[in-house]
């Protein structure tokens, strides 16, 4: 399954779980009335003949809300009909306590912070689409230059495409293989795996709209969001900067119904994972300068 993930707003501008269809019916034709009754209805009710006008061209005369007079309200599509068939639909804006309420959040932020890891194995088991919505709902709550908001996502749980989308990747960048010296005494011989997803059976595409000189940094700091997000949930999450260069080929675009101008920028696999990632080292903070009131 993969999908264009998107809040649906109602006309009150409060964001909504679903859409339906809904008509009104218009009202139904009265039988044709002669000419002496027509004339004797006008007598007594003078604006008649300019209401039987509005009906008879409603083109003419049109409410404030674009509606026509006199033709009951217009049709709101349905959800099929306003996304294709595998284009995933949102469940609407989730709450946090919607959201502690489908994944229990013990642990603090700082908790979070220090003991999310970059999981590379998973059951495979897809994620539900409550979850999803609810870490789309994290990211977005990210901090946004200007308020310009340029994110967009793109959720793929079909195992197929994530395979299809694997091998491209492969095909467009250099031979990765290398010893990675990490802080201490570690080292880690990096290969590329057969999938570079590691198996995880939903990946989230943080793209950007080119719209600001910070959106690089919108969808980075949306992506930390989700992913402490999904840490707190007990979900894994690892960046795959590997897929970045075919997410934003012509190809891939049109696949995935993705604007050409909006750009790939944070492929981010979600799931359970297998056993415990253990922690790497970090450096310590490189203070630069600290200027202290003199």
């Amino acid at each position: 399954m993969v999908g264009v993930v998107r809040t649906v707003y109602f006309e009150n501008g409060w964001p909504g779980k679903h859409l339906s269809s809904r008509v009104i019916n218009p009202p139904k034709p009265h039988a044709a009335k002669t000419r002496s009754q027509s004339e004797n209805h006008q007598r007594e009710h003078p604006g008649a003949s300019r209401r039987t006008a509005i009906r008879a061209d409603p083109q003419k005369v049109r409410r404030e809300d674009g509606q026509c007079p006199g033709r009951g309200h217009r049709a709101i599509p349905s959800a099929e009909a306003r996304w294709p068939t595998k284009v995933l639909k949102p469940l609407g804006r989730v709450s946090f306590d919607e959201i502690s309420t489908m994944n229990p959040i013990t642990m603090s932020v700082m908790d979070a912070i220090y003991e999310r890891r970059a999981v590379r194995s998973y059951t495979g088991g897809p994620v539900e689409a409550a979850t999803v919505n609810a870490l789309l709902e994290a990211a977005v709550h990210a901090p946004t230059a200007v308020h310009e908001e340029p994110c967009a996502f793109a959720v793929i749980q079909d195992r197929g495409m994530l395979q299809r989308l694997s091998d491209s990747a492969k095909k467009l960048i250099p031979n990765l293989e290398r010893d990675v010296h990490l802080p201490g005494e570690q080292t880690h011989h990096f290969t590329l795996p057969e999938n570079v997803f590691y198996n995880a059976g939903t990946l989230i595409v943080i793209y950007g709209r080119p719209v600001g000189a910070f959106v690089v940094a919108d969808c980075w700091l949306a992506a930390e969001n989700l992913m402490l997000a999904a840490r707190g949930m007990g979900l894994g999450t690892c960046v795959i900067g590997l897929a970045v260069a075919a997410l934003n080929t012509s190809e891939w675009k049109v696949e995935l119904k993705v604007p050409r101008e909006l750009t790939a920028y944070a492929p981010i696999i979600v799931g359970v994972p297998v056993g415990e990632t253990l922690a790497t080292g970090r450096k310590k903070p490189e203070v630069l300068v600290w200027i202290t009131p003199t």
